[in-house]
């Protein structure tokens, strides 16, 4: 079991990664309210962050802020889940749209995206790697506190939705460039890379107690040595990445 200061560090540091994710979201939806291109994609060059993903991002944000306490009941949790749910349901729905070929309507509901302002991502509509997240994150909220078939299930759909956030990453690190059919699916807007890594890190900082994060977050001489070498095992998959692109 974690001691109190680390228990309360971890939960200040998954409160700001919720905020920010939020944030995040709120400075691409306004980008939409009030047409501003500079908040919609940060650089001409790049996609947008499409209006359905800084919406999910918001209620993701506030979802995971509300749930920072295991305790937490009533209304406060049923709004969390209810956020949880809408999540979850726009990624499926979205991956939907993708894999079979048909619109849902929710793509351009609240806002109309040209194909010359979409660039290389389809109007309005998310790409595969973000409804993938999204799914993932909806999932792990709502099964945040609940077991199945006798396992907590939140930790490991937190660390697939930092691993598909990590291969955009990698996109944009290494600035590879995507054939225009792919491109299409794996491109997401740049400011929504951080608010992905935000949520999925927050996710399994709201519950440290659970899976690899005691071994990242506990005080034991393992626990020290895994969180050192963590920063050593990504600059080296990173340097892999680019070695081998």
């Amino acid at each position: 079991m974690m001691p109190p200061p680390a228990a309360s560090r971890t939960k200040v540091a998954s409160r700001l990664c919720a905020a920010v994710a939020a944030g995040i979201g709120a400075v691409g939806l306004t980008g939409w309210i009030f047409d501003l291109p500079a908040l919609q994609r940060i650089h001409p060059a790049l996609v947008t962050m499409k209006a359905n993903t800084a919406i999910a991002l918001m209620l993701a944000g506030i979802s995971l802020w509300l749930l920072q306490e295991e305790n937490t009941a009533g209304a406060k949790r049923w709004f969390a889940q209810g956020c949880a749910a809408l999540i979850a349901l726009l990624g499926l729905v979205t991956l939907g749209e993708i894999l079979f070929g048909w619109d849902a309507g929710i793509d351009q509901f609240l806002f109309r995206e040209s194909l010359a302002a979409a660039g290389k991502s389809f109007p309005g509509r998310m790409g595969i790697m973000s409804a993938l997240v999204f799914t993932c994150l909806g999932m792990a909220l709502l099964l945040l506190d609940r077991k199945i078939a006798g396992r907590h299930w939140a930790g490991l759909l937190s660390f697939a939705a930092l691993g598909a956030a990590t291969v955009v990453f990698l996109i944009y690190f290494y600035d590879i460039i995507l054939p225009e059919p792919q491109a299409k699916y794996l491109t997401i807007g740049l400011h929504t890379v951080p608010a992905f890594f935000g949520l999925s890190v927050g996710l399994l900082l709201a519950r440290p107690q659970r899976g690899v994060m005691t071994t990242l977050t506990g005080s034991t001489a393992s626990s020290v040595v895994a969180r050192r070498m963590l920063p050593t095992a990504f600059f080296t998959r990173l340097s892999w990445v680019g070695s081998s692109g």
